[in-house]
């Protein structure tokens, strides 16, 4: 979805029609933003999915944007094997209110953003951070990761404005949160307590050095990582 030449292309999917489908693919290869602007909305209870085997982009080459919108209960976007977002150009990837983006595998490149809120990444292997960011909320809100989760690089960023208005991201298996990996939290307030920002179900694995950068929006000023339990 994309024009050559620094165009731009859009498809809607749900617009105006119950439960509707479509399989896209050229060969198992399916592009979000290829050299141009492209945008791909699924809405309405509507589902679009790739073949088992193939491979998604979304902003695929340098100078190219991607945006892949899935928002609405049961409205889905069925990656294949592989999803990457933002590995060459610049990918967005917002699932909201119930939506549903799924893959064996994602890759949230340099350019990559993961943004969401009620919406629901399902990923059987693992989504990988890799100079990209995620964002949960809308903010605040949450996002859930059905899956592993490895924060190799790239940023996690988490909002708290009052007592029970904070971001919350939940990873329902593994998470991984290398030393080169940032966990961006911004305080609206001094809690009182401990805040649930990010939970996972399964194991946790953080590399020694690591360590999050708390902001406060109060006064401007950083807190140290240590402080933070």
């Amino acid at each position: 979805v994309s024009s050559a030449g620094g165009g731009a292309g859009s498809g809607v999917v749900g617009s105006g029609v119950a439960v509707p489908s479509a399989v896209l693919s050229e060969n198992g290869l399916v592009t979000v933003g290829r050299t141009g602007n492209g945008r791909l909305t699924v809405v309405n209870g509507a589902l679009v999915e790739n073949d088992a085997q193939g491979i998604t982009t979304v902003g695929r080459d340098a100078g190219s944007r991607g945006s892949l919108y899935v928002a609405g209960a049961g409205s889905q976007f069925k990656g294949g094997s592989q999803l990457n977002v933002g590995v060459g150009g610049e990918g967005v990837v917002s699932v909201q209110a119930g939506g549903l983006v799924s893959a064996d595998n994602i890759l949230l490149g340099a350019g990559g953003l993961l943004k969401g809120d009620g919406g629901v990444v399902n990923v059987a292997g693992t989504l990988t951070v890799a100079g990209g960011v995620i964002a949960p909320g809308n903010s605040p809100g949450s996002l859930t990761i059905q899956g592993n989760l490895a924060l190799d690089s790239g940023t996690l960023l988490l909002e708290a404005f009052g007592p029970g208005q904070n971001d919350s991201l939940v990873v329902t298996g593994d998470l991984r949160i290398d030393a080169d990996a940032q966990i961006d939290i911004l305080l609206d307030y001094v809690p009182t307590g401990p805040l649930s920002l990010l939970t996972a179900g399964g194991m946790i694995d953080i590399e020694n050095g690591f360590a999050p950068n708390v902001f406060s929006l109060l006064d401007g000023q950083s807190i140290p990582g240590s402080t933070v339990q």
